[in-house]
């Protein structure tokens, strides 16, 4: 015969949904990123470095190279050197739009994580809560 559930613990499960949709709603709403959220640096952070550096215009005095914007996939646009290359352009494109790409999951992880905690602590500590209080009401009820 299967055990059913008392009204504590379908009041605990019912108000422990309600929450979660909070959370979930607030966390979509207000905290969740999209790409235009990311910094140029955490756009950047996972490029290859040979190609990368040989693509950034010269940063000594007196030096003038040509460049051209390139588009980054926050909408930022980044100078590259005119003399890069199309095929090396594109592989750069790439490279940044796959670094781009890795930042931002990591980043809805990290975000995913804490509001998965931020749901997880307080029914936690109202599921011992509840069992505090009935061991001692049950302490009581013995005496």
């Amino acid at each position: 015969m299967a055990r059913r559930l008392g009204g504590w613990w379908r009041l605990r499960i019912v108000a422990s949904v309600c929450y979660a949709l909070v959370v979930a709603m607030f966390t979509a709403t207000k905290l969740w990123p999209d790409m235009s959220a990311l910094s140029d640096q955490q756009v950047l952070r996972g490029v290859p470095g040979d190609l990368f550096t040989d693509a950034l215009p010269n940063a000594q005095p007196g030096s003038h190279d040509p460049t051209s914007p390139m588009a980054l996939p926050n909408g930022n646009h980044l100078d590259v050197r005119v003399g890069l290359g199309e095929a090396k352009r594109r592989v750069l494109e790439r490279d940044i739009d796959i670094a781009a790409h890795r930042s931002l999951a990591e980043w809805r992880r990290s975000i995913a994580f804490v509001a998965a905690l931020a749901w997880a602590l307080p029914c936690a500590a109202l599921l011992l809560l509840g069992f505090v209080v009935g061991w001692v009401r049950l302490g009581f009820k013995r005496a």
